[in-house]
C-alpha cells in the first residue's frame, strides 16, 4: 500500500483536476445538448437524422485521425516535462500536431471525393453527402483543438485543456448556429454555423494555450522523433477506434438500413446516454497524466491505490447519472421534440451499457499510458468486429433497440477484456472495500425514483420531481453509509471548487 500522505496528495491532485473538468464538462455538455435540441426542434426528426448521420461521418474521421496523436502528446509530454526534457516535449508536440492536422487535410480531400461519387447511392439522399462534406471542411481545425486540449492536460493545465475542447467549442457552436437560425433554420445553416464556430474556437484556444506554455519549452530547440510519434499514434488510434465506431457507426447503419427518422430518434437517445460518462471523462482528464508519471517512476503501489480510489469515484458519479435515464427516459427524450420519446427503451439499454464500461474506471488510459497500446488496439479491433456483427444482426429486426443492444453487448465484452488484462499484466484492480456503498445507495435511490414513476405525473413534472428525488435519496444514502476521506476530498473540490493551491 502507498503511504497515506502520498496517496492523499495524489487523490487531491486528481480530484482538483477532475473537479475542474467536471464543472466545465457539465457546462459543455449542456451546451452540446442545447445545440442538439435546437436542431431537433427546429428541423424535425427526419432532417435532424440527416444532420446526425453527416455529423457521425465527420466525428468518426476526427476520432480516427486525432485520438492517436493526442494520446501521444499526453504520454510523451507528461513524462518528458516531469524530467524537464523540454526539447523532447516540444518536438513530440510539433510532431503530433503535424501528423493529425496533415492527415485531416488529406481526409477532407479523400472523403469529399468519396461522398460526391457514392453519397447518394449509399444514403439515398444527397443532403447527407453535402452536409458531411461541409462539416469535413473544419476537420483540420477540429483535430488541432483536441490536440491543444491534450497538450494543456499533459502540462498540468487540466482546466484549460477541458475549456478549450469541451466548453469553448460547444458554447461557440450553439451561439453561432443560434444566430444563423434567426435568419433561417435549415440543414445547411446548421453546417455553416458548426464550421465557423470550430475555426473561431481553435483560434481562441491556440492563443490561450500558447500563453501558458513553459518558457523553457518555448525557448528550446525542438528534438523530433517522428517515427516514434507515428508508431505510437497509429497504435493508439487503433486502440481508440472501438469507442469511435461504437458511438457513431450505429447511427450511420440505422440511416442506411432503416432510414434517417430512426437515426434521428436513436441519436437523441445516444446523446442522452453518453452523459453517463461525464464522471469518468472528468476524472480521466487528470488521471491519465498521473498514470504516465507514476508508471515511469516505478510507483506501482501508488498507481494501484489511486486506480481503486478513482474507480470508486467514477462508479459513484456514474450510478447517479444513470438512474434518471433508466427511470425517466420518455420525459428526457421528449425535450428533443415530438416523436423522440419512442427511443426511451433504447436509451435505457445504452445507459446500462455505459454504466458497465465505467464500472472498472479509467481502464483504457491505464493500458495506453503504461505501454500496452498494442493490446488495447487488439481489444478495439475485437470490439469493432463484435459491434458491426451485432448491428447487422439486430438492426433489421429491432431497429433502434437493436442498435442499442449491439452497443451494450459490445461494451460488456470490452469491459471483461480490459478487466482481465489489467489484473494479469499490471496486477491492478478497480475494486476496493468501500465499493459497496455507491451500489447500495443506487438501489435506495432507484427504489425512490420508481415510486415517482408510479405516481402518474405528467411528463415535465415527473422528470423534475423524479430527478430531484433520485439525487437527494442517493446523496442521503451515501451520507448515511459514511463518506470516506477520499470522498471528502472530491466533495471539497466539486462543491467548494478548492484545489491544492488553495489548501
Amino acid at each position: 500500500m502507498a503511504k497515506d500522505g502520498d496517496l492523499r496528495t495524489l487523490t487531491r491532485s486528481v480530484a482538483s483536476g477532475g473537479g475542474s473538468a467536471f464543472f466545465q464538462r457539465i457546462a459543455g455538455r449542456v451546451s452540446i445538448l442545447g445545440f442538439q435540441v435546437l436542431l431537433s426542434r427546429s428541423l424535425g426528426v427526419e432532417t435532424f437524422g440527416l444532420f446526425a448521420v453527416a455529423q457521425s461521418i465527420f466525428k468518426m474521421a476526427h476520432g480516427l485521425l486525432s485520438t492517436g496523436p493526442m494520446h501521444a502528446i499526453v504520454r510523451f509530454v507528461s513524462s518528458r516535462s516531469e524530467r524537464r526534457e523540454w526539447a523532447e516535449a516540444k518536438g513530440r508536440t510539433i510532431d503530433g500536431f503535424a501528423l493529425s492536422v496533415g492527415l485531416g487535410g488529406v481526409a477532407v480531400v479523400g472523403l469529399g471525393i468519396a461522398l460526391q461519387l457514392g453519397g447518394r447511392q449509399l444514403f439515398g439522399d444527397t443532403d447527407v453527402a453535402i452536409a458531411a462534406l461541409g462539416l469535413l471542411i473544419c476537420l483540420p481545425a477540429y483535430n488541432a483543438l483536441l490536440l491543444l486540449s491534450g497538450l494543456s492536460r499533459a502540462l498540468g493545465f487540466v482546466h484549460l485543456g477541458i475549456f478549450a475542447y469541451d466548453l469553448l467549442r460547444p458554447l461557440l457552436v450553439i451561439a453561432v448556429v443560434g444566430f444563423v437560425f434567426l435568419f433561417r433554420a435549415s440543414l445547411m445553416n446548421a453546417v455553416l454555423g458548426f464550421v465557423v464556430a470550430t475555426y473561431l474556437a481553435v483560434i481562441v484556444a491556440g492563443a490561450l494555450v500558447r500563453r501558458r506554455l513553459p518558457s523553457e519549452m518555448r525557448a528550446t530547440r525542438a528534438k523530433h522523433d517522428v517515427p516514434g510519434v507515428v508508431r505510437y499514434s497509429l497504435l493508439a488510434a487503433v486502440s481508440g477506434i472501438g469507442l469511435i465506431v461504437l458511438s457513431r457507426v450505429d447511427r450511420i447503419m440505422l440511416g442506411v438500413m432503416v432510414g434517417t427518422t430512426a437515426a434521428g430518434v436513436y441519436t437523441a437517445a445516444s446523446l442522452a446516454a453518453l452523459q453517463v460518462t461525464l464522471g469518468m471523462k472528468s476524472i480521466e482528464a487528470s488521471f491519465a497524466p498521473q498514470i504516465a508519471k507514476l508508471h515511469a517512476a516505478g510507483r506501482k503501489e501508488d498507481l494501484a491505490d489511486l486506480y481503486a480510489v478513482t474507480s470508486k469515484w467514477i462508479l459513484s458519479m456514474t450510478i447517479l447519472l444513470t438512474l434518471p435515464l433508466l427511470l425517466f427516459g420518455r420525459p428526457i427524450l421528449a425535450i428533443f421534440g415530438s416523436g423522440f420519446a419512442a427511443g426511451a427503451l433504447a436509451l435505457g439499454v445504452l445507459a446500462a451499457g455505459q454504466l458497465l464500461r465505467a464500472s472498472i474506471g479509467c481502464s483504457a488510459q491505464l493500458l495506453l499510458m503504461t505501454g500496452h497500446q498494442r493490446l488495447e488496439a487488439v481489444n478495439n479491433i475485437v470490439l469493432v468486429g463484435a459491434n458491426l456483427l451485432l448491428n447487422v444482426l439486430l438492426i433489421p429486426r429491432y431497429e433502434a433497440l437493436g442498435a442499442a443492444a449491439a452497443t451494450a453487448g459490445s461494451l460488456l465484452l470490452l469491459t471483461g477484456l480490459r478487466f482481465v488484462e489489467i489484473h494479469r499484466l499490471l496486477g491492478l484492480s478497480p475494486f476496493c472495500r468501500e465499493m459497496w456503498k455507491p451500489l447500495v445507495a443506487g438501489i435506495v435511490a432507484g427504489a425512490a425514483g420508481y415510486v415517482v414513476t408510479r405516481a402518474g405525473m405528467r411528463l415535465p413534472f415527473e422528470l423534475l420531481v423524479g430527478g430531484s428525488v433520485v439525487v437527494l435519496a442517493y446523496i442521503a444514502a451515501l451520507l448515511a453509509l459514511g463518506l470516506d476521506e477520499d470522498y471528502r476530498d472530491l466533495w471539497r473540490t466539486l462543491v467548494r471548487r478548492r484545489g491544492l493551491s488553495r489548501e
